[in-house]
This record gives structure tokens, C-alpha cells and sequence, in this order.
């Protein structure tokens, strides 16, 4: 059975039916000359790139308006994208075309199958290839090896990406075996190379996929939609790279880019420095130096590019804690084709090099302690993002500079595990197998994706924190924001609640809980809660799921830390049999230190430790123990503490005192060991992670100038020289926010060029980096004295921040760090007070893409205190509203833009988003498909094309059912042919959307030709004579136009008329056997099923008749030019009939001649017959001959 398959083109409200740019976009260049123009110029939201001092944008003409009406100037640089690229690939033949690179990556394939094989991870929306190759000594299974993975194309029109991935995998399939180096590394590695991220965008070249969506905003992890991404993981492109992506775990993953040469790593989505920074950095400073680059720089892509959400670098890290980055490649997005091999090799040796370190760090299994079984679990080192290990072997790798680590693992149906003081040196692996003893739970097992809107930098926004058991180290989503979660296995509906959600703060907040079908959805509630809630699938539609969604009820402050509900953990109940004792959380009380709620070096603080049963039944006599293998804690409360009897849902506290050493070294991190159990609880442990935080070092080595007095407000401090940094942080000064306070130091050893720079941490991240911490001192009488003034931000919130002052001669002082002669002094200075946010224009609405006639629910989200509102919403009702929270039906499709303005009666400020609402109208009928409307069974593949506006999606009908099935994928539907059907079969569609589904299109009439029908049973002699002709007949076989016969052996006779019904047989002279004769029915679709065998028995018929009465007739001449003589013997017959046929059976001729008992010659004139072949047909009562004439013109 073939496939056939019928399409309808997708037509997604206003985006393209295929890989295009926007109906009449353009590519610009906007300049701007400070990073507030350009925080101006990326809030508009616009498609493109941001890079040092300038921007590459791709704007529609109502967008550029939008950019000139902002106050930038647009340079334009392709006036037309579509035209521009329309005939790219018939030229550039040196770059390869999809094609072209998909055939090559086949032959890599089928020529090296022990070390490529060749994965495919879904098909485009253009029906093209998403697929990789894996490179590795046994490529087909998983190995205990690191992965590293490359890919290329997620924009279309970055052409080099691609070139790069598929080049580099056919050197390493190449040099394997010749190449030592190569061959090392492919056999100890597992090396994923993914092809074309876009192939639709690369067909089309164009940075978008076929719905117009920009790929590297698609992503989940802080998705915001951006570049028209209509959800997280929206397409089918980001599906299939994020499902490569999830099934490995890939230590080193590079996404190759083009228009500039930058190194550009997480985070994009916010400014912050990601936990693994300094690894990230070391590796990125080794791709720069070992590529052919002569200057590639590197950074992080929010600070050093420009900031972005739902990019696939952020996604790789943030969910699978691999380092993750876009790899610019080269200032042009289409280099000249001379220069593929250039850029390609000013990367090859960068990438081997990360194929290589892509190994070192920390390796390992984790394994079941009992069974020696493979783990399924996740890997905490350090405050580092977590690993996961393989499914199929328990490996996992995390790359690391050298150095001392602890390993926390946390795994569903086991204990956690801490395992510390694991050292690694500098480009090598520590090999740590780990065994899990099994404890009965199910929790958070990964973080698939989240949304924040605005992102909230005032929060942590630690996604990583909600994996594994309660342990107090939550999430806070966002004010309006979401996660969605992966709980591993599925949880089933029992009997009474199946789920609980913890919270992770003293204080409730509200939420809900939606379960899906997928991780992408469809999501169905399971109900609000507030707090630490539980939840029945009694009260939802579905009965089991995996994925989970939690959305933030959007009450209480946007932009503040812990904004909105804090998620601690979330577990199975059905899982929970008897007690079940958490650790619901801890507060930290230092009143007798700096009362910060954080333990300090040199501080003693209380940890109150709260517990909490959320099992079936009570947990008795329960106490709990701190214990530490940490050389600058010590444990004053040791014996073990009671917490007494807990009865379901009940909690208690227990107290314990801990001191840290005065001299614990800044950023330490130390482990408190939480040891709790009872008479019927099984002994736990939990961990509680406490990190010194501190500045950094600075130093001298000569006494020479130094500072002997500093002044600046209450601060009037004389001193002498240190050679460390002189701790002075006792000694105060108060300054409000927006004033400034003069500061004067004095030298004690003065030099003319000496020089006094001082700074002050004011966003609180124990470094002197911030762009307003900086102040330089201007020197006066010779160097003797140095004065300046100290700025407080006027948004600065009130605190405790670090002064450091730092002398140096003739060189500019730095923070940290040593230097020969001056000397560093650190003071506090105190800001008191409330300080007002800065006024931000910001909204969020309860849904973006609905139907005509819906109510959308509006949300101010605003940072600073406004005290008015001015809304636009262009095609809603009412098109304006200065509520705080307005309600707004918009009753007509399209794309709408939405602003808001607002006021705190001082200060104003405006935000646009473009596109912001997508307004469906109820979905058009379909016009009826076009296409072929005749075909036979079992017939090769037709494509069905229609244009159905505003529709989603399409419900199909074939009818009659019986006549096939089909599958449907998007606009086209396979149909699967039943292999007995021929007949009428009309295919019809709906289409569909928000709005609900329209009447079916009209019918397409599409015949099904039949194949013949089986034969039936030969009817002829069964015993026939040599050299005689006989004839057979088959009943007439429904459908067919032709007749095909057949006889076994073929030398028993010869078919005369092959394709008709009867068929007349001449049997051979010499053959005397048995014969099998079989017929078949033929049409223009094809053959139908041979009849049953028909055996006959060729005699040589002696004594029955006169056979040898053939051999006297006689044709002359023969060959013969139009008419000849047919002589006859004298016989007993009154009359003869002749038929002269062709080779095909046709009869060319007849005549009926009168006969007496004597010698007859007979002339026969045939008329003007082609030249060839003939067949004589002579019969009577007692004959049956054929004679072969041949005619020549």
C-alpha cells in the first residue's frame, strides 16, 4: 500500500504559508550612542540584533514608523527581503543547499555506520528534515562518555552554521583511524553535530520558520513572546531540537550565528551572571584563543550583546545545566562562498578543543545501592546548575575548573545524597560513582519552562530550586508568572488528594495548578490554591499526568525579590503511605550579629528548624540533630532536639546555635547536615547550605604612601599602613538617596603622582563593577590631599553598602587585587529611608491570542507608585480607558497593538507592545481542494491544496470511512488506502480555530480506478496435439481492458493472440508433457491476480486423425508482397475458414472458401498490410492449423 497524501496549505491568520520574510520588510541599521537608547530601542520589541553601538533590524513599514516616532533614524540596507533573497540558491552553488547537505550527511551514514548514525527528530512545517548526526566510537548505543553537542540554522538566512556543522562531521568521520587525536576523542565522546535548526528559513532564506516565528525566541526557559512566538515551544522546529536536546545531556552545546564574530553566553534573558559564570567564561576564553579568530570576543549575552527571551542558549542551560552559548561566526550573515572554508577553519580547532574539555570536571553513575540498577536522577555540585544522567546507563558529566566540590543528588523513589570534598585538577576527570539508597517519593525532576513577565531581576529567579524534596530553597514565579515541571512518572488519581504543591516562604500566596497532556499542553485545572496546598484529579478532566503548570494568581508587587507564589517542591501523594515528615523551612536568627538573617563569619545565630507530616498517619516522638564535617562551623546545640509527636498536617520547631569562624574565607560554602527521625519515621537527612559571602581581595607590598585620614560625613578616621585591605567597615556615615556627601583623604606619605579612587557597592553584588560606583578623587598640594564627592543613586534603596578606598602611585587604582605601594580602606556607608522605584510602564493580560467578542482582563504591572492610566487598545472596546485594570471585547480579527501610559502626577511613562493581541474571527469554510480527481488503487503520493483564512488547525473527513484511513500533520492529511477499495470518495475540510470549527469545504470528488478482478477458471481442452492450435476462454474478468496468458514451460507452445479472450495456443512439434496455462486481467492501474493453474497435456497423437496434414499445407510465397496461394490437400470438408491475425491477436483478415475432395489452391489477397509477422488461422469440422506468413512491403 502506498501513501496518499492530501494538504492543506496553512494560512495562520496574517503569518506566511511558507519560509518568507514579511510582506514588505526591510533590513535597517539603527544607531545609538548610549545603553539607555539602547534599553529604549530594545523595548519596542522589534525582530533582529542589537551589537555594540548599533542595531540590525528586520521591520515592517508600520514598525519603522513606529522606530522613527521613538527618535531613532533608520539606515536601510535591503529595501525588500523577500526580493532580495528570492534567487539565492540559484546562484551561491560553493554553499550547500538543504539538500545537498542532508544527502551528504546520508552518506556519512550508510559509508561510516560504526561511528555516524544518523538520528531524525521530526519534520518541519515545509515537510523537511530536522535530523543530527552522533559521532562516537559505537555510535548506535549510549556509552559512559561525555556529550557535546553543535548545531546551526535556527536562522534561515545564516548560512555559514550549517556549513560549519556538516564539514566538521565529514573531517571526523574522515580522520577517524588516521587521525590519533580525532580518533581519541570520537572514541571517548559522544559527539551530536544537528544539522539545520530552520531548513525552512534556509530554503527560503529567511530568519524565520513558516509561520514567520523567530526560532531563538521560541525557547521555553523565560519564554516572553518574542519574535511572534505564540507560546513556549510553539513550533515544530523548537519541539524537535528541544526533544534532542532532553533525550541526551550534553555538557558543551554551541548554536552557530552570524552577524558579528562574539562568543555570546547566558544569561540573555537577564543581566545577572549565571551561577557556573566563571566555568562558562574559562571555556568561552578557550574557544576565542584556540580558534583562527584574531580577536573573537566573549561575554555574556544580556551585557555583551543585548538582552532577549526564549533564546536556546538560556534554555540549554537553565533546564539541563549544559554550557550553553551562540557562536557568532561572521560579520556578514552570507559570507562570499570563497570564504567557507576560511571561517570553517577558524573554528575547527575550537571546536575539537571543546569536544576535548567537554570531559573534564566531574564524571560519574549513579546507581541503585541494592540493584547496582542506573539512576534516573539529578546532580547538584556546588551552587552550580545540576546534571542529569543518562537513562540508559547513569552517567553524568558537568565540566569544572579545578578545585574542591560537593555533589548533592537528588533522585525520585530515593534518599537525597551528599557526597563532599571531591578535588579536581586542572584538564582532567574525576571518576565519582554514586549509590542511592531508595526512599519512597515522587518529586520535581527537571524544569521544562517559566515565564516572569518582565523578567523581574530583583528576584534570583532560581528555576532550580523547585527540583527534588521540600528542603526550603524555592522559586518565586512572578507576579502573573508560570512554570511548567516534569514529574518524571506519571501520577494516577487515587483515592482522596494525589498531589501536593509546597510553598516555599512563611507567607501564603495564591496560585493554580493545571495538569496536561503533554509538556506543551493541553492543560486542564486542577484547582487554586494558597500556600502549601493539595490537590484531587477528582476535580480536573484528565485522570493521570506527568507535566504540571503552576500559574501565579498575579496578586501583590511585580518587581521585588520573591514576587509572586514561591515554589518550594511539588510530590505525589499516592506515593506518601504512613508519616511523611518535610523539612518545612528555617529562619536564621543573628540578632546578637548584624541581625541580616545570614550566619557571617565570626556570627553565632539560631537555625529554628520547622517540621510538618503531610502523611496518612501521625509521626511519633520525632527529634532531629545538626551535625557539620565543615572546619569553620562549629555546632554549639548538639544533642538531638525534640519535635515531639506530629499529627497529620502538623507542625513543630526545634532550635539549634551555630558559630562561624572569624576567619572563614569569603565565599566558602559549608554544609549543615540535618539528621531528623522517629519511633515509626525512617531517619532522614537534610542539608542546609551556608555561604560566607565577602569582597575581594586587595593588597600592597611597600610601605611608602599610604592613607592616614580619611573624612566623608561621620567617617573621620586617621590610620596608618596596611598591607591588606584595612577593615574599617565600623566606621559610618549616613547619606540619602539622591544626595552626595565631599570626601577628603589624606596622604601620609605624599608623591605627585599618586592617585585615590574610591567605590561604593551599590546594587549590594560584593563587586565594585556597577557603571555609578566609581568615584575618582582629584589631588591637590602635590598629592598631599584628594577630594571628591560621593553620589547616592536617587533610586537607591536604604542599606548598609561597602566603601572601599584604595591609594596607588602613578598608575589608576582597581578594586582588587595587589599592587606595589598605596593602601586600601574599606568604610560603610548607610542609606536610610524608603526610596520610591523609578516609574516603568508595564502590563499583563489574562490571554493575548483569543477570539472575536472575548473579554481580556488587563493588569497594570507598572514598577513606581502611578497614580493614573492611560490605555490605547486599537480595534477593542472601548479603544481607550484610564482604569487601572480595564476590561477590553475586541470583536474584529487581526493583530493589535496595545500602550499603556502612566503618571504618578511628577513623572510619566509609555510602553507599546506591538502585536500584542491576536484576535481570531470564526474560522473560514475552506474552498474545496484542488487537485487530481482520478487515480487507481494503491496509487502514488497527491498533495491537495486549499486556502482557508484564520484557521489553526483543519478537521478532515473521508467518506465513505471504509474507503482509508488517515493521519493528519498540520495542513496535510495521509491517507493510507484501504488495498481492496475503487470507487467515489469525496475528502472534505473544516477549518478551525479559537473560535470553533466551519461547515466542511465543499467535497472533492476524487475516482478510485480499479485493479482488475481476480480471474476465473480456464475453460479449454485438456489434452491437445503437437503442432495443432486450440483456443481457451476465461469468464470475463470485471475491470479489466486486456488479457495476459501465460504457459509453463514456454517452449510447450506459443500464445498467438496474447491479449484477447479466447486466446488461441499453437503447441510445439516437438514438446510432449504437461503445460500449465494461467490468465490474468490488465488495465491502465495495473494487473490483477492470476487465475488458478490450468494444465493441459501436449500428445503426439498418433493414430488419432491425420496430424500430419499440416505439413502438406503450403503458403507461396512466403515471405509474400501483398496477396499469396494457399495450397490445400484434397480433403473431406465442404468449407474453410481463414482469419489472418497479427502478433498481438488482432485479426487482420477473414474469408470463408468452398472446398471439393481434391487438390485446392486458393489465392488470398489480405490487402495493404504493414510489413511483419502474421499468423494464418485455418479451420474446418476436422482442422485446426496455424501457419506463420511474413509480408514485405
Amino acid at each position: 500500500m502506498k501513501n496518499f497524501i492530501l494538504g492543506l496549505l496553512a494560512v495562520m491568520l496574517l503569518t506566511p504559508g511558507y519560509a518568507q520574510w514579511r510582506r514588505g520588510e526591510m533590513e535597517i541599521s539603527v544607531a545609538f550612542s548610549s545603553p539607555a537608547e539602547a534599553a529604549r530601542l530594545q523595548a519596542l520589541h522589534l525582530n533582529g540584533d542589537v551589537y555594540g553601538n548599533h542595531a540590525r533590524l528586520y521591520v515592517t513599514a508600520e514598525e519603522r514608523l513606529l522606530l522613527e516616532q521613538a527618535g531613532f533614524t533608520a539606515e536601510v540596507l535591503i529595501e525588500n527581503l523577500n526580493e532580495h533573497y528570492a534567487h539565492f540558491w540559484e546562484t551561491d552553488e560553493a554553499y550547500h543547499s538543504y539538500q545537498e547537505i542532508i544527502d551528504l550527511a546520508d552518506s556519512l551514514a550508510a559509508n561510516f555506520p560504526e561511528i555516524c548514525t544518523k538520528h531524525i527528530f521530526g519534520t518541519s512545517m515545509g515537510g523537511r528534515q530536522l535530523a543530527a548526526l552522533k559521532i562516537s566510537d559505537n555510535s548506535a548505543i549510549d556509552e559512559n562518555e561525555a556529550e557535546i553537542m553543535f548545531d546551526a540554522g535556527i536562522h534561515g538566512d545564516e548560512i555559514g552554521g550549517p556549513e560549519n556543522v556538516i564539514r566538521f562531521a565529514r573531517d571526523l568521520c574522515l580522520a577517524y583511524g588516521n587521525d590519533p587525536y580525532i580518533t581519541g576523542l570520537v572514541d571517548t565522546r559522544e559527539i551530536w553535530l544537528y544539522l539545520m535548526v530552520n531548513p525552512d528559513g534556509r530554503v527560503g532564506m529567511t530568519r524565520y520558520n513558516n509561520n514567520g516565528v523567530d526560532l531563538n525566541r521560541d525557547w521555553g526557559y523565560m519564554w516572553n513572546a518574542e519574535g511572534s512566538s505564540t507560546g513556549a515551544f510553539s513550533q515544530v522546529e523548537s519541539k524537535a531540537l528541544r526533544e534532542c536536546a532532553f533525550s541526551n545531556q550534553f555538557v558543551v552545546h554551541t548554536t552557530y550565528h552570524s552577524g558579528t564574530e562574539y562568543v555570546s553566553y547566558p544569561w540573555s534573558y537577564r543581566a545577572s551572571q549565571t551561577p557556573d559564570h566563571i566555568h562558562i567564561d574559562q571555556l568561552a576564553a578557550l574557544y576565542s584563543s584556540e580558534s583562527g579568530y584574531a580577536n573573537m570576543e566573549y561575554g555574556q549575552g544580556n551585557t555583551g550583546m543585548y538582552p532577549i527571551n526564549g533564546s536556546t542558549k538560556d534554555g540549554n542551560y537553565g533546564a539541563m545545566g549544559s554550557i550553553s552559548w551562540s557562536m557568532e561566526i561572521s560579520y556578514s550573515k552570507q559570507p562570499p562562498a570563497s570564504q567557507i572554508m576560511m571561517y570553517y577553519n577558524y573554528n575547527k580547532p575550537a571546536m575539537l578543543a571543546m569536544i576535548e574539555h567537554g570531559g573534564y570536571g566531574i564524571s560519574g553513575t549513579v546507581t541503585d545501592a541494592l540493584t547496582g540498577e542506573p539512576v534516573t536522577a539529578t546532580v547538584f555540585i556546588d551552587n552550580l546548575l545540576p546534571a542529569y544522567t543518562g537513562p540508559g546507563v547513569g552517567d553524568f558529566h558537568k565540566y569544572l575548573l579545578a578545585g574542591t566540590y560537593n555533589i548533592l543528588v537528588k533522585a525520585n523513589g530515593y534518599a537525597d545524597k551528599l557526597v563532599t570534598g571531591i578535588s579536581v585538577s586542572a584538564m582532567s576527570t574525576t571518576e565519582v560513582d554514586i549509590e542511592l539508597d531508595a526512599l519512597e517519593h515522587q518529586s520535581i525532576y527537571k524544569v521544562i519552562s517559566s515565564h516572569i513577565p518582565n523578567n523581574n531581576p530583583a528576584d534570583a529567579g532560581h528555576t532550580w530550586n523547585v527540583i527534588g524534596q521540600p528542603d526550603n530553597l524555592y522559586y518565586s514565579l512572578g507576579k502573573g508568572g508560570w512554570i511548567v515541571i516534569d514529574m518524571l512518572d506519571v501520577i494516577f488519581d487515587g483515592a482522596g488528594a494525589d498531589i501536593m504543591v509546597f510553598e516555599g516562604d512563611a507567607t501564603p500566596e495564591g496560585f493554580t495548578l493545571y495538569a496536561g497532556e503533554s509538556m506543551d499542553g493541553p492543560w486542564h485545572s486542577m484547582g487554586t490554591g494558597t500556600g502549601t496546598s493539595e490537590f484531587d484529579f477528582a476535580n480536573c478532566n484528565i485522570s493521570e499526568a506527568r507535566y504540571f503548570k503552576i500559574l501565579d494568581d498575579g496578586d501583590g508587587s511585580a518587581n521585588q525579590n520573591g514576587a509572586g507564589f514561591d515554589l518550594d517542591a511539588m510530590q505525589a501523594l499516592s506515593a506518601i503511605t504512613g508519616p511523611y515528615i518535610i523539612m518545612e523551612g528555617y529562619v536564621v536568627n543573628d540578632a546578637g550579629g548584624n541581625n541580616n538573617g545570614i550566619l557571617e563569619p565570626g556570627e553565632t545565630a539560631d537555625f529554628i528548624v520547622t517540621l510538618k507530616n503531610v502523611g496518612t498517619e501521625a509521626g511519633i516522638d520525632i527529634t532531629g540533630t545538626f551535625t557539620t564535617e565543615d572546619e569553620y562551623l562549629t555546632i554549639l546545640t548538639t544533642a538531638p532536639q525534640p519535635f515531639g509527636t506530629l499529627a497529620v498536617n502538623e507542625s513543630a520547631t526545634a532550635t539549634y546555635s551555630v558559630s562561624a569562624a572569624a576567619s572563614a574565607p569569603a565565599g566558602h560554602i559549608s554544609t549543615i547536615n540535618f539528621n531528623y527521625e522517629g519511633t515509626n519515621v525512617e531517619p532522614n537527612t537534610k542539608y542546609i547550605t551556608v555561604e560566607f559571602p565577602d569582597y575581594c581581595e586587595a593588597s600592597t607590598t611597600n610601605q611608602d604612601e599610604y592613607i592616614s585620614k580619611v573624612v566623608c560625613g561621620s567617617i573621620n578616621n586617621s590610620s596608618g599602613w596596611q598591607g591588606g585591605v584595612a577593615n574599617y567597615t565600623d566606621i559610618t556615615t549616613i547619606i540619602d538617596a539622591g544626595d552626595s556627601e565631599t570626601i577628603t583623604v589624606t596622604n601620609g606619605n605624599a608623591w605627585s603622582s599618586d592617585k585615590v579612587t574610591c567605590w561604593v557597592d551599590w546594587n549590594m553584588n560584593f563587586e565594585f563593577d556597577g557603571g555609578n560606583e566609581k568615584f575618582v578623587l582629584t589631588s591637590s598640594g602635590g598629592g598631599q590631599t584628594f577630594t571628591g564627592a560621593i553620589a547616592v543613586p536617587a533610586d537607591s534603596p536604604p542599606g548598609n553598602f561597602r566603601m572601599r578606598v584604595r591609594m596607588s602611585y602613578s598608575t589608576d587604582p582597581t578594586p582588587c587585587g595587589p599592587m606595589s605601594y598605596g593602601e586600601v580602606e574599606d568604610y560603610t556607608i548607610i542609606v536610610e529611608g524608603e526610596i520610591p522605584e523609578p516609574l516603568e510602564a508595564g502590563f499583563t493580560c489574562d490571554e493575548t491570542i483569543i477570539c472575536h467578542g472575548t473579554e481580556v482582563h488587563f493588569s497594570d504591572i507598572s514598577i513606581g507608585n502611578p497614580t493614573s492610566w492611560e490605555w490605547s487598545f486599537p480595534g477593542g472596546t472601548p479603544a481607550t480607558s484610564t482604569d487601572e485594570n480595564p476590561v477590553v471585547v475586541y470583536n474584529s480579527g487581526g493583530f493589535y497593538n496595545v500602550t499603556l501610559c502612566v503618571s504618578d502626577g511628577a513623572n510619566s511613562d509609555c510602553f507599546t507592545a506591538l502585536d500584542y493581541m491576536w484576535v481570531f474571527d470564526d474560522p473560514q469554510v475552506p474552498v474545496m481542494p484542488d487537485g487530481l480527481t482520478n487515480m487507481c488503487q494503491d496509487a502514488p503520493d497527491c498533495i491537495y491544496f486549499t486556502n482557508p483564512e484564520n484557521c489553526t488547525d483543519w478537521e478532515w473527513q473521508l467518506v465513505p470511512a471504509a474507503a482509508g484511513t488517515f493521519t493528519q500533520n498540520g495542513p496535510e492529511i495521509t491517507v493510507d488506502w484501504d488495498a481492496n477499495f475503487a470507487g467515489m470518495v469525496e475528502i472534505m475540510a473544516a477549518g478551525i480555530n479559537l473560535c470553533g470549527q466551519s461547515a466542511m469545504s465543499t467535497p472533492l470528488q476524487v475516482e478510485i480506478e480499479p485493479l482488475p478482478a481476480t480471474a476465473g477458471t480456464i475453460d479449454g481442452p485438456d489434452i491437445v496435439c503437437q503442432n495443432h492450435a486450440y483456443e481457451f476462454l476465461v469468464g470475463e474478468i470485471a475491470a479489466a481492458d486486456f488479457y495476459e496468458w501465460s504457459i509453463e514451460p514456454a517452449e510447450a507452445g506459443t500464445i498467438i493472440n496474447n491479449q484477447m479472450n479466447p486466446a488461441v495456443i499453437m503447441f510445439s512439434e516437438t514438446y510432449n508433457d504437461n503445460a500449465t496455462l494461467n490468465v490474468r486481467g490488465g488495465n491502465p492501474c495495473g494487473e490483477g491476480e492470476w487465475s488458478e493453474d490450468f494444465v493441459v497435456f501436449v500428445d503426439v497423437c498418433e493414430g488419432i486423425g491425420n496430424p500430419a496434414l499440416a505439413e502438406t499445407i503450403q503458403i507461396k510465397p512466403n515471405p509474400a508482397k501483398g496477396a499469396f496461394t494457399l495450397s490445400m490437400p484434397a480433403i473431406d470438408e465442404q468449407a474453410l475458414s481463414l482469419k489472418m491475425m497479427d502478433v498481438n491477436g488482432n485479426i487482420v483478415f477473414e474469408k470463408r472458401a468452398a472446398l471439393r475432395n481434391e487438390d485446392t489452391d486458393l489465392t488470398i489477397d489480405p490487402g495493404k498490410l504493414p510489413a511483419g509477422v502474421y499468423y494464418l488461422h485455418i479451420t474446418a469440422n476436422t482442422l485446426n492449423v496455424i501457419k506463420k506468413i511474413i509480408i514485405q512491403q
